[in-house]
């Protein structure tokens, strides 16, 4: 994703002439205005520069230097930055491999409210990866990343509840959590959910369905 906007500044002008220039697929023209930007100190040039480095867009595929404009993006609190190099971190493209670092990005970026970020910060406190295990505090970010609608941690999320590992033990949730992500695409909800039902009263059924629909007519922002 490019971004189409910018800091209220003199460079909006340069800024506004690169999202033209990318849009009409003129990539040297958008490099050289977002180049011009980011030289003022434009955020959002910084992190388009990133994205079209890692791309290749206009000029050689470079991780290096994508993420060296991902992190001065990142650093000024750019959250769409700080995910992109917190992904790189974690891979180790176009830099060392660093699991903590990725972390420290990822949650620069879940603080902001970016999705992916937030499920890929829970997954690394459930595994205890760059970070010290805390399924507590997995728990508190996959329903975040879940209620935005990203399935894999509605699943994970339903997982947890069903152990109480980090929360407590609810089958109710699991089997709510599990529904929700089959109806998202992630038909491992639909396996898990079929076999804790044989496990379950029709009430608890009932129930779990009642609080999905409530769930669903709020567009999840409401569910735990």
């Amino acid at each position: 994703m490019i971004i189409a906007c910018t800091d209220a500044t003199a460079v909006a002008d340069d800024f506004q002439d690169g999202v033209s220039a990318y849009e009409r697929d003129d990539f040297q023209t958008a490099l050289h205005k977002f180049r011009l930007a980011s030289h003022n100190g434009s955020t959002s040039a910084k992190y388009n520069l990133g994205q079209m480095h890692r791309r290749g867009e206009g000029v050689k595929k470079d991780y290096t230097i994508a993420a060296k404009w991902f992190k001065e993006a990142a650093e000024e609190g750019d959250a769409e930055a700080a995910y992109n190099l917190g992904t790189m971190l974690d891979a180790g493209q176009g830099l060392e491999q660093d699991s903590k670092e990725a972390v420290r990005f990822y949650r620069i970026a879940a603080d902001q409210g970016i999705p992916q970020a937030e499920y890929n910060l829970a997954a690394m406190y459930r595994s205890g990866y760059g970070v010290t295990k805390d399924t507590t505090i997995a728990a508190y970010w996959y329903l975040k990343a879940a209620r935005k609608g990203i399935a894999e941690a509605q699943y994970r999320l339903a997982s947890l509840y069903l152990d109480g590992d980090g929360i407590p033990t609810d089958i109710v949730r699991a089997h709510m959590w599990f529904s929700l992500a089959e109806l998202n695409g992630y038909l491992e909800g639909g396996i898990e959910r079929g076999r804790i039902e044989s496990k379950m009263t029709a009430q608890e059924i009932d129930l779990s369905n009642s609080i999905g629909i409530k769930c669903l007519a709020y567009k999840l922002t409401k569910c735990k």
